[in-house]
């Protein structure tokens, strides 16, 4: 009986640790990614997100969470220092005649006034 129960008790801890560490590498792999559309594409809407007049003045952090020949989602945090104001939201940005161009508001994932109160995967707020 003995010996059954470690046999279960190490399967069981093995299941955790490789379910723990297959997370993990999923939650990197998708920093990774982002970080890298980031870098490269990013660039071209630090000054377009303004177009969506509900934005904060200050930009505090933008991720390109998907990048397509004619479709981008972004992710900003934008705020107004005056007001302390801040949230973080999922735009959308579509390609007309070669220029990019503010399509939509997807949602404000959260904001520290309002009832905004999600996170975005894999960056948690």
């Amino acid at each position: 009986m003995k010996k059954v129960c470690k046999e279960i008790l190490k399967i069981l801890l093995i299941t955790i640790v490789l379910s723990v560490l297959m997370l993990t590498a999923i939650w990197i792999g998708d920093i990774v990614h982002h970080e890298y559309l980031t870098s490269k594409y990013g660039y071209q809407f630090k000054e377009i997100y303004k177009e969506n007049t509900m934005m904060g003045h200050d930009l505090y952090k933008l991720k390109v969470i998907a990048y397509y020949d004619d479709y981008a989602k972004i992710y900003c945090v934008t705020g107004n220092e005056e007001t302390g104001t801040k949230a973080g939201d999922i735009l959308r940005f579509k390609k007309e005649e070669g220029k990019w161009v503010y399509d939509s508001w997807i949602d404000t994932v959260w904001s520290n006034r309002g009832s905004a109160d999600g996170f975005i995967w894999p960056y948690g707020r």
